[in-house]
């Protein structure tokens, strides 16, 4: 009989805000929902971030656990207002880096998750223990907790690649090959004592795969997905003019992201059809890049961030959702897609591959690398499927939480 009481250790947990914080909030709430009950070991994070699913997590199944965070919470802070905030940040965050958290910004909580933790354990007999990185220095936290607690089944759940990331690159963020050494060795630790691994995208446990051969057994792909009760909105008013494509793009632009608006600048100008210049926009409602100029802002327009709970509204409004992933970054599966996947949109996707790319071309989605000719290709595609009144949606049920969350059930022992 599996046992429906579990521990979660999740450094990042509502009120913080961030993408990162988004996937445990919809799984804790669906677990809540299936009787379970979920005790999170998480910071006592001071701020309500704008963004954030702290109404996910607002269970009696829930019961949250806030401990001291050596990390100060103001540098943890999602949004980093005015330019003197924002140099503030960097300087004492080089400091902090320099001083104890050369690998990431969790380093030393340890002092306080640990014994807690044991001691959460042992009070409440626990079985299933489940940690979520980033940050990965909470992974390997939880891998002493298990060699402590080795009847423990510790599931570690990985949003995003380790050591071959370049945030960990030795000579670049880490300069000490010692240090390095250390981090390669907190993986191989985490590895090795992980009863399973679960990670969001067939590239990561490829990654993994290819490291850490001996854990073949241990690797579980569970992607991030889309909650139905998001969508439950009243709101039907679509855009009245039904000659105009009318696309919606949510979240940043920061990294090389902006370069998928140049090079569409690029393909309307080579198109040169009316129809991309009177019957074609885009709303960003995000945050363009430093210094960003846009160079079609006729088309591509920009508005303010929107909470969670106005992004179904906001979709109603639009007939397809623009997805874009850095060119350099394809190998995740962008959060925002999956908000068209539970609406029925049609998707125009730019990256250079990678695990997204691949499912929406199967999907018979609009697709295209960051190749001028491709993106015009994919554009006169978009426009005769528009014009036809045939524009494709794709089936993406696999995508539905609830029926990750049945995944996720079945390591649970």
């Amino acid at each position: 009989m599996i046992d429906k009481e579990i521990l979660l250790i999740a450094r990042n947990f509502p009120p913080m805000g961030g993408v990162g914080t988004r996937r445990w909030s919809k799984f804790c709430k669906h677990l809540a929902n299936r009787g379970y009950t979920i005790h999170v070991i998480t910071i006592n994070y001071k701020n309500i971030d704008t963004v954030n699913w702290l109404h996910d997590v607002q269970h009696p199944n829930i019961i949250i656990h806030r401990l001291k965070g050596i990390y100060p919470n103001w540098l943890l802070r999602h949004k980093k207002r005015g330019f003197f905030e924002k140099k503030t940040y960097e300087i004492f965050r080089l400091i902090y880096q320099f001083k104890c958290n050369w690998m990431d910004n969790a380093q030393g909580w340890e002092s306080q998750l640990i014994p807690y933790a044991r001691k959460l354990i042992k009070s409440k007999s626990l079985k299933n223990v489940i940690v979520t990185a980033a940050p990965c220095s909470v992974a390997y936290m939880a891998s002493i907790i298990k060699v402590e607690n080795p009847n423990i089944n510790l599931i570690v759940d990985f949003r995003d690649k380790w050591n071959d990331e370049p945030q960990y690159a030795y000579g670049s963020a880490i300069k000490s090959f010692a240090k390095k050494e250390k981090a390669v060795n907190m993986e191989l630790q985490t590895m090795l004592h992980a009863d399973k691994i679960v990670v969001t995208t067939e590239s990561i446990k490829k990654a993994f795969s290819s490291i850490y051969k001996t854990c073949q057994d241990k690797y579980v792909v569970i992607h991030n997905g889309y909650d139905t009760d998001e969508y439950l909105t009243t709101n039907t008013e679509l855009n009245t003019n039904k000659d105009v494509l009318n696309i919606v793009y949510f979240g940043s632009l920061l990294g090389q992201k902006h370069l998928a608006i140049d090079l569409l600048a690029k393909a309307i100008k080579k198109l040169d059809d009316p129809f991309f210049t009177h019957q074609f926009k885009v709303d960003i409602y995000g945050i363009p890049a430093a210094n960003y100029s846009n160079p079609i802002p006729d088309i591509v327009r920009y508005k303010p961030l929107i909470n969670p709970k106005e992004i179904a509204a906001t979709l109603s409004k639009y007939q397809c959702g623009l997805s874009i992933l850095d060119p350099h970054q394809s190998d995740f599966i962008g959060s925002k897609a999956f908000d068209y996947m539970a609406t029925n949109k049609a998707i125009l996707h730019i990256s250079n591959g990678g695990d997204l790319f691949e499912l929406l071309e199967k999907e018979n989605q609009y697709c295209s690398n960051f190749k001028l000719d491709e993106l015009v290709e994919t554009l006169l595609k978009l426009k005769v499927d528009f014009e036809n009144k045939q524009l494709k949606q794709g089936d993406f049920k696999a995508f539905d939480i609830s029926k990750l969350t049945s995944k996720y059930e079945q390591l649970f022992v």
